[in-house]
């Protein structure tokens, strides 16, 4: 019958579209469930990956997931001021001009090799291996700790954020007890929302995470609504929905926890739920007669 092959093809469209949606919810879900753990990879640039590494030798960025608040504020604090000595190394090897310090042609800069170096972060090298000068490199917005950097270390002048710098003098470079105190024009705003964006995470439930979940209840619940299901039908087709795009959450999972990343995760999850196939057309068609009342082809 032209009719019933017609009613399949479109049977069939549409179920090719509502299987769309579940895989895209279900790629949605792995995404987040492995996105949700407080720690932004894709989000940490080569520097700051430096940055970490030289702060804490001891940590893997993995380690992070296992930290609670507190400790991860730590961590926030010496990853932000590691970072701007990166950047500021970085700048005058550029040849960039940092609060009137610019290097000359045969000159380097280079980070104390120690986190916790007393007195100097950076050197400035010439060609020949001779430090030329050491600075202290300070991201902070506490005067005091700059005051009792200066007590506890005369002999070394000081590159810090744009908020201490401006709290003594609106130029470029302060002198304070014979050290100066020069603005790098970065603010310690910038570089803590910068780490922070990384690490901090609000630990709520991502709505994204139940997205398989929600698809079905929305579609089978319209149906339900508008009359077209019975209560008994939509709910037996929800579990149907869920249940398939279940089992593509969990295979992508699998696939991104065996070590082949999120992506890839994603990509498996959607590809699972496009393999497996709806046995209900029958029924979806069997349906479909009963609302145009085609009583003639369907009796019971």
């Amino acid at each position: 019958m032209k009719f019933d092959k017609l009613l399949g093809k479109i049977n069939s469209f549409r179920k090719s579209e509502l299987a769309l949606f579940d895989c895209i919810a279900s790629g949605l879900s792995v995404n987040s469930i492995f996105n949700n753990d407080g720690i932004s990879y894709s989000s940490i640039t080569p520097q700051m990956e430096e940055a970490f590494n030289m702060q804490f030798p001891n940590l893997e960025l993995t380690d992070l997931e296992n930290y609670d608040s507190t400790q991860m504020q730590g961590i926030v604090n010496g990853w932000k001021g590691k970072l701007f000595e990166v950047n500021l190394r970085d700048k005058l090897n550029n040849g960039e001009n940092i609060g009137g310090i610019q290097l000359e042609i045969d000159q380097t800069a280079y980070l104390a090799e120690s986190p916790t170096n007393p007195g100097f972060d950076l050197t400035i090298e010439n060609d020949a291996g001779f430090i030329v000068e050491e600075l202290q490199i300070k991201a902070t917005n506490s005067i005091s700790y700059i005051k009792e950097t200066i007590e506890k270390y005369p002999d070394y002048d000081i590159i810090t954020t744009d908020e201490i710098a401006n709290n003594f003098s609106p130029e470029s470079i302060t002198n304070i007890d014979g050290v100066d105190i020069i603005n790098s024009g970065v603010s310690n705003e910038e570089l803590t929302q910068t780490i922070e964006e990384v690490v901090v995470s609000d630990n709520s439930i991502e709505l994204l995470a139940f997205s398989p979940l929600l698809v079905p209840i929305i579609r089978n619940g319209r149906k339900y609504l508008v009359g077209k299901y019975t209560l008994e039908k939509a709910i037996s087709e929800f579990v149907q929905d869920s249940s398939k795009s279940a089992m593509a959450v969990a295979g992508g999972s699998l696939v991104a926890l065996i070590g082949l990343g999120t992506g890839v995760g994603i990509l498996a999850a959607i590809a699972i739920r496009l393999g497996i196939k709806n046995d209900n057309t029958n029924w979806e068609n069997i349906d479909r007669y009963k609302e145009i009342n085609d009583k003639d082809l369907w009796s019971f």
